[in-house]
Order: C-alpha cells, then structure tokens, then sequence
C-alpha cells in the first residue's frame, strides 16, 4: 500500500478544533484563522489575537457568512491566502481601511519599529472565540470563559506548531479569563494612570512565552500618541527580543 501523506501543522491543528470544539458549535457562524496558513511556519515571533470574528448586517463579502467547520476546511486544506487585517474589507470600508484594521497595522508598526505591514502579513492572527459576535450566538456567547476554555485547544495546537515568543491579545478579558484557566496567577501590569499603561497587563507562559493583553482595538482605544508610548514602553519591558523584529 503507497504511504499516506504526511500531515501538515494545518490539518492537525484543524483536527484539534473538531476534537475539542462541539459540532454544534463549529456549524455555527465563525472563523478559526485571520491570517494565510503559511504564517503557521513564517518567521513572525508573534501570535496575534481579538476577542471575536465581528459581524456586519448586509455586508455581502463572503467571510461575513463563514462557519467555524467551513474555516476548518480551508485551514486542513492550505487553502487560506488571505490576511484578514489587510486584505478584506470590513463594514463600509475600503480593502484595510476599516478602523480596526488600521488600529491592528499600528499596533505592529510599534513592534516592527517601522512600517508594520510586513510582519503582519507573516503573523498569524484567530481570535480567542471563534464564534461570530452574531445574534445567533448571543447566548453562548454569554458564557465567555467556558467558549474559551474550548477553543483554547486549537490555539495551543498552533502555539506548538509555531512556537511563538509572544502572544498578544486585544482583549483585556479574555486574556484575563485565560490566564484563570490556565492559573498563570497575577499579571505583572503597567498601573500609573498619568502614561497611559493603566489597561496593560502581562503574564508568563510556559517555555517562556509571555502572553500581554492590550484593551481591545475595536472599542475607542487608540494606539497613538501617548498611548503608542506607552505601548511602546510596555513591549519593550515584557517583549524586548520581539521589538523591531
């Protein structure tokens, strides 16, 4: 009998969410990965993270209709070209134009200590939920610690295969909700109100990863002015190997 070919990081980390996810809850509407399957073996030290795929009334571009299972597929498959931070269009937006989407390009502008489009295109990006924030999903979506505790299985799984220095969430609770699962204890956290680093915190991963939280870019947190100073401050005491990466 020929060899059967061998698995990819993809199609095992894919494996790993229908293990660990209900199938009731991978037909829903969702999305596993916001970033081309070939950032699951690019250099990018980084693991980018939202709270969850948003949802757009009317918006005819196809990702607004996805499920988590039909994401899966494209992921086992290779099939996932596109970087959703850059190459979609979000809302009434142009292509990368939609305000988060150019919250999440400075964000990696300060990390890249330049333009920060290239090391965003080779990070891969999901979100901590992979349910859409949908009406259909309202009440699961209630339950936010229990939704993340399963799907932190397929975030591990690409951890493993990528071995990133960095996890970086936008999204104070829920990262603040994972390191209760996790028990990674107290954050080490920036507290001064007066430089802009109240709402920045950061905890200790195993193999000694660290896993920093900044407020959400989808809310009216903006990363400039002080507070790109602040974050500036903040990668540079807890990610110092990853600045200018």
């Amino acid at each position: 009998m020929p060899n059967k070919p061998a698995k990819t990081a993809a199609s095992r980390i894919a494996e790993v969410a229908r293990s660990s996810l209900p199938p009731d809850i991978r037909k829903r509407s969702g999305r596993a990965l916001y970033s081309p399957t070939s950032t699951l073996e690019s250099g990018s030290p980084i693991y980018f993270l939202g709270i969850y795929p948003g949802f757009v009334e009317g918006n005819r571009e196809p990702h607004n209709d996805w499920s988590i299972d039909f994401d899966l597929d494209r992921l086992a498959a290779g099939n996932i070209r596109e970087h959703a931070y850059l190459d979609e269009r979000w809302g009434e937006a142009e292509v990368g134009q939609d305000a988060m989407q150019k919250k999440a390009l400075h964000v990696f502008t300060i990390l890249a200590r330049g333009p920060g489009d290239e090391l965003l295109r080779k990070t891969p990006a999901s979100n901590m939920i992979l349910l859409r924030n949908k009406k259909e999903n309202e009440k699961l979506l209630r339950s936010r610690r229990q939704i993340i505790e399963l799907c932190w299985p397929f975030h591990q799984a690409i951890i493993d295969a990528k071995k990133p220095e960095l996890v970086l969430v936008h999204g104070v609770g829920c990262a603040q909700a994972l390191a209760r699962i996790l028990k990674l204890g107290e954050p080490c956290r920036q507290l001064s109100e007066h430089d802009g680093q109240r709402y920045l915190y950061a905890w200790e991963l195993p193999q000694g990863r660290k896993l920093l939280a900044i407020p959400s870019l989808g809310r009216r947190y903006d990363p400039s002015g002080r507070r790109e100073e602040a974050l500036t401050r903040f990668f540079q005491k807890f990610a110092p190997n990853v600045i200018g990466a």
